[in-house]
């Protein structure tokens, strides 16, 4: 990777990507806006609540702006999807603080944990974000005709991306189930190989 395509990819840290998926592909929402009655979803990550270093020395301020700006969206998300590292050093108080925040989104959120979040243990993370289907963190669901598939992967710092067996098997389980023709998402907080 060169230097600009370096910082364009991290000028995106910590704001939101919007996505509208509809019969005839994949948009950005600058584009598509879903106004063609498909679906939207906004995407955000590494909010790093916690962090405190010059280069961005206001991070809840970073994600303030960008709730703000999702809720500004003239037409809302059906979700927003936060793919990780909510806090910087996975403290309850960071936690606390990213709930309430994430709290404020007018379109229900949906929350992975990154490798920040489960520092130590996951405990914390699943404390702030447990869902009732996801009882060890990954899950899949559905929604305007597409199937979304949402894992786990940042466990262990020395195999991050790795997803092991009994996630693997979930993985294979739920989507030897699609329809050939169903379009499919999968969430991850790192790529889905060995870093």
């Amino acid at each position: 990777m060169n230097r600009d395509d370096f910082l364009k990819h991290i000028a995106w840290t910590g704001t939101g990507i919007a996505w509208s998926l509809s019969a005839s592909g994949l948009f950005d929402a600058q584009s598509a806006r879903a106004a063609d009655g498909g679906l939207s979803f906004v995407q955000i990550s590494d909010s790093h609540i916690g962090f405190a270093r010059p280069e961005n020395p206001d991070v809840i301020g970073t994600l303030q702006k960008t709730i703000d700006a999702i809720n500004a969206m003239p037409v809302q998300p059906s979700f927003v999807v936060h793919t990780g590292d909510v806090t910087h050093l996975s403290k309850p108080e960071q936690f606390d603080t990213a709930k309430q925040m994430l709290g404020t989104l007018k379109a229900p959120a949906i929350v992975l944990p990154g490798e920040h979040d489960v520092i130590g243990a996951p405990d914390a993370f699943f404390n702030a974000f447990r869902r009732s289907d996801a009882p060890k963190g990954w899950f899949a669901f559905d929604r305007g005709g597409v199937h979304f598939l949402s894992l786990v992967n940042v466990f262990n710092f020395e195999i991050d991306g790795k997803l092991g067996q009994e996630q693997l098997d979930f993985a294979e389980k739920d989507l030897a189930a699609q329809k050939r023709s169903t379009p499919i998402v999968v969430f991850a907080h790192v790529p889905l190989y060995a870093l």
